[in-house]
């Protein structure tokens, strides 16, 4: 089993800041969800529990993270609508 050091968390991190400064809105969703998964896995790592604890409280971190990134997305989705039709008007 791996465990992700601090090394590896700014790795990660620098090379998801260099990822959305070169890409579109799209990746960012992707480095967003990559962050909540680091998150999770912090969590799991630090706050040794029983294991049927461990998963209830993965569930429960997953419930209430799933609402939030969906509006996140949502938001995203329609930031990006207009800035493509933005772009359309302004270069025809």
């Amino acid at each position: 089993m791996y465990i992700i050091g601090i090394t590896d968390l700014v790795r990660i991190s620098n090379f998801t800041e260099a990822t959305m400064a070169e890409n579109s809105g799209g990746e960012i969703v992707g480095a967003f969800l990559v962050g909540g998964l680091i998150g999770a896995a912090l969590g799991i790592l630090f706050a040794p529990s029983k294991g049927k604890e461990t998963r209830e409280k993965l569930v429960d971190w997953m419930d209430e993270n799933k609402e939030k990134a969906k509006e996140k997305l949502e938001k995203l989705e329609e930031e990006i609508k207009h800035r493509k039709e933005h772009l359309l008007k302004h270069t025809n």
